[in-house]
């Protein structure tokens, strides 16, 4: 899993070469110029520049805003993309709740409070928890807030839609803020994996959090119910924060997973050359699909024939000519590639 905030904050890796053409020039931004990577488009494929974009683009009037925001757009979604392909297999680590559905004892209830009470969330650098729901369990109606804090940061991170609990039952609710990253590098900044994810006690004067017992499972993310004094709804004081047995009714459904943000972001030319083809893919079909000429307008426009984009793009087997592998596969071969330097296998030698 990535953080596309974070990876895309550097967008700019590749850029496409100011045409010389007339009626063609001024119009590519300064950012799709920008090549961070020294690399061009243009430079990586004899078929790819800006004079062939603009004369393929579905609508002949687009504005040189729309042109760029394209773009803009494939570079980006082909950063995501190819982070995507290249860690897919290495993503998920475990799923589960927090509380087990079969300890549930109506008749065990905590005593309200004055008290900010919550779970406090540790994720370690390079994993990232998914927070898919939160489940309150009180014996009365209560309708209130449930706030999120890192704990670098003095705001709440946010407050979800108002949670209205079942009496005497678990009512499950979707969080509007799901990842909790181990680690973040666009503003803002968050220096720390620690989350608390809780609510205010005054919050429901009428009503009484049911407990349960919390039994921690083998995880690299660390979870400890907690209550603090409020402060304000501000992020509590360090001081202030006590680890207990009480559970105060929450409970959270979630999912761990690896994060691979530090890798683009560290090494970010290591995935040049895939985000190149990928880019390149998107520009050939483009051209390939165009209804905007025929045959000899094709010509006429220097945009390449049919049957040599197909080729450009599928490549070409030994049955059929001399064997060319398209812009399709040599994307898949670089992926792999990547899989292979990232994700090397343990191998075990043999002692002589």
């Amino acid at each position: 899993m990535v953080n596309s905030t974070d990876i895309l904050s550097a967008w700019t890796r590749i850029g496409w070469l100011e045409p010389s053409k007339t009626g063609y020039t001024s119009i590519l931004d300064t950012d799709n110029k920008t090549t961070l990577s020294g690399k061009t488009f243009d430079a990586l494929h004899p078929l790819t520049n800006f004079v062939r974009f603009k004369d393929t683009y579905p609508d002949s009037a687009a504005t040189a805003g729309v042109l760029n925001a394209q773009l803009k757009a494939w570079q980006q979604t082909g950063i995501i993309t190819v982070m995507e392909d290249v860690t897919r297999d290495q993503d998920f680590v475990n799923h589960g709740v927090l509380l087990s559905e079969d300890d549930f004892d109506l008749d065990d209830t905590i005593a309200n409070s004055d008290k900010f009470v919550f779970v406090r969330v540790t994720v370690p650098y390079g994993y990232v928890l998914t927070v898919q729901s939160i489940g309150i369990s009180l014996d009365t109606v209560d309708t209130f807030n449930v706030y999120i804090f890192n704990s670098t940061q003095k705001a709440y991170l946010t407050a979800t839609e108002a949670i209205t609990p079942v009496a005497n039952a678990e009512k499950w609710t979707a969080l509007t803020y799901k990842n909790l990253w181990g680690t973040t590098y666009s503003a803002p900044i968050m220096k720390s994996g620690v989350y608390y994810i809780g609510y205010f006690q005054t919050d429901i004067p009428t009503a009484k959090a049911l407990q349960r017992e919390y039994y921690p499972k083998s995880s690299p993310v660390r979870f400890e119910y907690c209550y603090a004094t409020p402060n304000g709804t501000s992020c509590p004081e360090d001081e202030t924060i006590s680890t207990t047995g009480y559970t105060y009714g929450i409970n959270l459904d979630y999912t761990i997973s690896r994060d691979f943000t530090p890798i683009y972001i560290k090494s970010p030319q290591l995935f040049d050359k895939a985000l190149g083809y990928y880019v390149i893919e998107q520009m050939i079909r483009q051209m390939l699909l165009t209804d905007r000429f025929n045959t000899s307008e094709r010509k006429a426009k220097d945009v390449p024939p049919v049957s040599q984009l197909f080729t450009e793009l599928n490549g070409q087997s030994e049955t059929t000519g001399t064997p060319y592998k398209g812009v399709i596969q040599l994307y898949k071969d670089e992926v792999e590639k990547l899989k292979a330097v990232l994700f090397k296998k343990n191998q075990t030698g043999t002692m002589r």
